[in-house]
């Protein structure tokens, strides 16, 4: 946290289950020694996953307006705050009442409690369900992309082709931009896919790698940086967000931010990574 907020970091990303609530309460006894900061930091957590709840220790998601209020205060609690500045829901509900979250979205936020809303994992439909019974603009979806998961991009080329995969998440670039609808990335770094020698699978990961490393040559940087870099050149508000604890790879990643890869260095990555085809 202290590599984090050194480097420039001002918006820190948590939910309810990470660590099972711990690094809430991590970033808790970090904010209480340093309490001058907390005008200077975004903080968002999230809510809606009951981890190993469910049959044979699987998840169950949960929307209920009780379970929502009860989360977010547990969350307040952990980290020391009376204000969250955004909440998300974690991942769909199949049996979500959208008119009762917008309801409890209003409540939390006429009580001071929460400043913005968001979501994550969701497709434009689902957004949209939720959106009708808003009055106040969801901020966020946070989903997984990345140079190794780039199917939400991939299927806007691919349309008419043989090649074409639906990812359930048709039209979210485009609904993102229109709305001013911040993406936030996970996992934008592939856990390492083309980074750590030992998970190098297949030629074409070889070749990605090795472009990656022709690059962070080039700009004098790291793999990590040209990654995060590669992310950020996506049309419109794109937030990454970083999960690693290496303090290199904290302050390697937000150097990406004053490095733009050209138009053509981008494609090749992206090509490299979907397997030389396009």
């Amino acid at each position: 946290m202290h590599a984090a907020f050194d480097a420039g970091y001002r918006f820190f990303d948590h939910a309810d289950i990470y660590c099972l609530g711990k690094s809430e309460s991590v970033f808790g006894e970090w904010l209480k020694e340093k309490p001058s900061i907390r005008e200077e930091i975004i903080i968002q957590t999230k809510a809606g996953i009951e981890l190993g709840k469910g049959y044979k220790g699987s998840n169950r998601y949960n929307f209920d307006p009780a379970y929502l209020h009860q989360q977010l205060e547990k969350s307040m609690a952990r980290l020391g705050v009376d204000v969250i500045d955004v909440f998300l829901l974690h991942r769909p509900d199949p049996l979500w009442d959208p008119a009762a979250v917008a309801t409890t979205f209003h409540e939390m936020h006429s009580r001071g409690l929460v400043q913005h809303f968001g979501v994550s994992n969701m497709n434009v439909n689902q957004i949209r369900l939720l959106q009708q019974h808003l009055e106040l603009p969801l901020i966020t979806n946070q989903i997984q992309l990345s140079l190794g998961h780039s199917g939400i991009l991939n299927e806007g080329v691919d349309l008419n082709s043989d090649k074409y995969q639906s990812t359930g998440m048709t039209g979210l670039l485009e609904y993102a931009q229109t709305n001013q609808m911040a993406l936030q990335l996970w996992s934008p770094l592939d856990k390492g896919r083309f980074a750590i020698q030992d998970q190098i699978k297949n030629p074409e990961d070889k070749d990605v790698e090795n472009m990656l490393n022709s690059l962070a040559e080039k700009y004098n940087c790291t793999i990590e940086t040209i990654q995060i870099a590669w992310t950020l050149k996506i049309p419109g508000i794109i937030q990454p967000v970083i999960g690693t604890t290496h303090p290199g790879r904290i302050k390697a990643c937000a150097q990406a931010k004053s490095l733009e890869l050209t138009r053509e260095e981008w494609y090749d990555l992206w090509i490299a990574a979907r397997g030389g085809v396009n």
